[in-house]
C-alpha cells in the first residue's frame, strides 16, 4: 500500500492511505519499517519519520517487554481463565473447581517465573 506524508517545515504534517491533490506541494511518498518482534517478548514503539530517506520512511521501533511487565498480564489472562474456562471450552463443560486448581498452578509458576523462557513454560 501506498502511503503519502506531507511535510512542512521538516514536520510531518499529514499522512494519508490515499493520493494527495494534484499540484499541492509538500508530499511525499512514504513506506512502514516495522521489522517482525518476539511474540510476547517484544513490542512495536511510537513510531517516527525518517525525512533523510526516499521514500520517506515510517519507522517503528522495537521495545523489549519486561519480565514484570509479561508477569502482569499472564496473571490477569490466568484470572480471566480460571472464571470463564479455557479457550474452546463450552459453558457447559466448565469446571470451576478443575479451573481455580489450575489457577493456582499457573500463579505459583508465574511467580516463580524469572525469565521469558520460564514464562513461556507456564501451563
Amino acid at each position: 500500500m501506498t502511503i503519502w506524508v506531507k511535510v512542512s517545515n521538516d514536520t510531518v504534517v499529514q499522512c494519508w492511505d490515499t493520493p494527495p491533490p494534484a499540484g499541492e506541494e509538500g508530499w511525499r511518498e512514504a513506506i512502514e519499517v516495522r521489522l517482525p518482534v518476539t511474540q510476547y517478548r517484544e513490542v512495536y514503539g511510537q513510531h517516527y519519520f525518517d525525512l533523510t530517506k526516499t521514500p520517506v520512511e515510517i519507522v517503528w521501533p522495537i521495545e523489549a517487554v519486561s519480565i514484570e511487565d509479561r508477569k502482569a498480564t499472564a496473571l490477569n489472562y490466568a484470572k480471566f481463565l480460571s472464571e470463564k474456562g479455557e479457550p474452546g471450552t463450552s459453558p457447559a463443560d466448565f469446571d470451576p473447581i478443575a479451573a481455580q486448581a489450575l489457577y493456582l498452578t499457573r500463579v505459583a509458576a508465574i511467580e516463580a517465573a524469572e525469565t521469558h523462557d520460564d514464562l513461556d513454560a507456564v501451563p
